[in-house]
């Protein structure tokens, strides 16, 4: 049985039928000039839980119930204050960022706000397209908590459209010798590390970020990882001699990935913009071929650690005499 609310502390009700959002918080504003009391409905939500969250929002900060003064900064605090509780503190600070795009619209009501504001505020916020998507997806629920709130009645969030234009793609560009050896001189730095794991391994950022920690094999000097294709998935990555300390301080049974604490692509693509100028994550792939090519690695054992060629390895003997013969073409890269 639901435990009973303080007194006017407001109501949860499940409504009846079937409803997508059957839950029901009200609370009450006080008494009108016969004595009836005057409740007002702050939304309908999905769970009960939902709602209790809402009246706790209310109750501890009570806000104007007066839909057409409730302004987007508002919304926007509320929506923010219970996120933050579900994601991580670096999401909770891109979230932030985003929102700063938004102060062209900030002190609007909410009620007064129509899609011809928000496409405009998309379309001049100078974001790149990936950041540009965060954004809609950010106004799409706050505009799904005000309408739960009754505060307005449509979404045009949802409705916002984002160019369709292609985004130019620039060249990758492999990292030169010298940039290689400044890497080194800055290897104190946790962004230089991923690096320079990926320069020496050919991995694809996103399966660093997924590398686990049961899949690292230290004392045999491999990993077995991979994304994307079928050949690139549960293959042998070689481990370089001078990436091995970087592996091992990473390292730690304890965790279920390599790389803890968990960090997100577009985190990753963040710090390389601010600590490696002129380059992002995947032009250390892209040195990687450069300099087997430049070695003379096989080819095929080129194609095997890249994920272009071959398969699962799951026949002990296969890999142990994979993982030599990937190891001796990987230790060719002298730089």
């Amino acid at each position: 049985m639901p435990m009973k609310l303080p007194n006017g502390y407001g109501s949860v009700t499940k409504l009846s039928g079937n409803r997508r959002n059957p839950y029901m918080a009200r609370v009450t504003l006080g008494r009108d000039d016969y004595g009836q009391l005057v409740r007002k409905t702050l939304g309908y939500y999905h769970t009960r839980k939902e709602a209790l969250a809402a009246l706790a929002d209310y109750n501890r900060d009570p806000y104007d119930l007066s839909a057409d003064k409730i302004t987007f900064a508002e919304i926007y605090a509320m929506w923010a204050e219970r996120h933050s509780q579900t994601v991580s503190p670096n999401t909770t600070k891109q979230y932030a960022r985003l929102y700063a795009a938004c102060a062209p619209i900030a002190d609007k009501p909410m009620a007064d706000l129509k899609l011809i504001h928000l496409q405009a505020l998309v379309d001049n916020a100078g974001l790149t397209p990936a950041t540009t998507k965060q954004l809609k997806s950010m106004l799409n629920q706050i505009y799904q908590l005000a309408i739960n709130r009754e505060i307005v009645t449509v979404n045009y969030a949802e409705r916002i459209e984002l160019d369709k234009k292609p985004e130019t793609k620039k060249p990758h560009i492999p990292f030169t010798h010298d940039e290689i050896s400044a890497l080194w001189a800055r290897v104190d730095v946790s962004t230089v590390q991923y690096a320079l794991i990926l320069i020496y391994t050919g991995m694809r950022a996103g399966e660093l970020i997924n590398m686990r920690t049961a899949d690292v094999h230290i004392d045999d000097g491999y990993m077995i990882g991979g994304s994307k294709t079928a050949a690139g998935k549960n293959r042998i990555i070689p481990i370089h001699h001078k990436i091995a300390p970087l592996i091992a301080n990473f390292y730690d049974p304890n965790n279920d990935y390599l790389i803890t604490p968990r960090i997100t692509m577009f985190k990753l693509h963040y710090y390389f913009e601010r600590d490696i100028s002129g380059h992002r994550t995947h032009d250390c792939r892209h040195t990687f071929a450069s300099l087997m090519d430049e070695a003379g690695a096989n080819r095929s054992a080129l194609k095997r650690i890249m994920g272009h060629a071959g398969g699962d390895v799951t026949d002990s003997v296969y890999i142990h005499k994979t993982v030599s013969d990937l190891k001796r073409a990987v230790e060719l890269i002298s730089v």
